[in-house]
């Protein structure tokens, strides 16, 4: 009697067990939560495009990811987003990209060119952006041309923003810059000192590329347009020549182009005539030593969800694309995490050619 309470004991635990072994099998175990990782999104003044969409991104990486998280950063421009980022202790200079770079201020710190004191070689690319390009505006109709601007007072951005020195360039190439008053302010200032006189032209009208043949851009300038009709300064390909002829690519800078922008194609009313924007792509970067992983995921999450993205940034025209193929860049210049989504999803990267200086 004993022995067989014994044996139905053991057979009781046997099924016990047995129970407990297939309901823990392999489909229902849980896998251990990710530890959440903030990303540090270093992005130029706040109210700039770049700014809204660097928090726009960091929503919706909140929202839609389950671990990675977002904090954005405002800096003066691309200069300072990068000698702040260079300063940050290894952990977090691992988790830091930098949004907004342009060709050629990579390329000046790549080289160590001033204003940079050595060369950052440990600079890598993640994604392009937004296509996007900038000239001038005014409620005079009658400064209309590149030529219009000499003697004139110009409102524009603060010295050390990234506009300013692609601004700043350009003045320089149409030998301009000793011919025109430029004073400094805030982008959302630039409305009230048109209006009350204090300069007869302000900079920077921005226009992005949006699916659908349609142009955005700036939330300020939706203010600009709500006050007078607004007037851009057209620039020609004879300005854009001007300027590739001095910043030329062997100089570390990637060729301007035009973009036209028809009448009525940002919000159906403006711009109230034909006009042209000076471009040239943009890029995230970060560091070398980020880990593949954490960069690989950051790029894969923005292809998963570029049309929601592109939606929430009013339609900015932003896919695989936009992230890779139109960046021109090398793999030698490209993180490895990066690198690696990319050349999964077929986009070719070409070979690595030294820039001259």
């Amino acid at each position: 009697m004993k022995v067989a309470k014994v044996i139905g004991t053991i057979l009781a635990m046997f099924l016990l067990l047995s129970m407990a072994f297939v309901s823990c099998g392999p489909e229902e175990v849980t896998p251990p939560l990710h530890e959440k990782v903030t990303l540090e999104i270093y992005t130029t003044p706040m109210g700039t495009p770049a700014y809204v969409y660097a928090l726009t991104l960091a929503d919706l990486i909140k929202e839609r990811h389950p671990w990675l998280r977002a904090s954005v950063i405002e800096t003066v421009g691309a200069t300072d987003q990068i000698l702040t980022m260079d300063k940050l202790p290894p952990d977090r200079k691992g988790r830091a990209i930098s949004m907004q770079i342009h060709p050629s201020e990579r390329f000046k710190a790549i080289n160590g060119w001033e204003p940079y004191t050595r060369k950052y070689t440990d600079i890598r690319i993640v994604n392009g952006l937004f296509n996007q390009g900038f000239t001038l505006f005014s409620f005079d109709p009658n400064i209309r041309t590149v030529h219009d601007l000499e003697g004139k007072k110009i409102a524009a951005l603060r010295p050390a923003s990234d506009p300013m020195r692609i601004f700043e360039a350009w003045l320089g190439a149409w030998n301009l810059l000793d011919k025109v008053e430029v004073s400094h302010h805030r982008a959302p200032d630039l409305k009230d000192i048109l209006v009350t006189g204090i300069a007869e032209v302000a900079y920077p009208f921005s226009a992005q590329d949006c699916w659908g043949n349609k142009y955005s851009t700036a939330p300020y300038q939706y203010e600009v347009f709500a006050t007078k009709p607004t007037y851009y300064v057209t620039p020609t390909q004879e300005d854009v020549d001007k300027i590739n002829a001095v910043h030329s690519a062997g100089q570390g800078a990637v060729t301007t182009k035009l973009i036209k922008v028809p009448k009525g194609s940002i919000d159906g009313e403006n711009p109230i005539h034909d006009t042209a924007v000076l471009a040239m792509p943009n890029s995230t970067v970060c560091w070398d030593i980020a880990a593949p992983e954490l960069i690989y995921e950051y790029v894969k999450f923005l292809h998963e969800n570029a049309d929601e993205y592109s939606k929430r940034c009013r339609d900015l025209r932003f896919d695989l694309e936009t992230m890779a193929s139109s960046m021109g860049h090398t793999e030698a210049l490209m993180h490895p995490g990066a690198l690696r989504y990319y050349k999964e999803r077929g986009v070719e990267i070409l070979p690595y050619v030294p820039p001259e200086k």
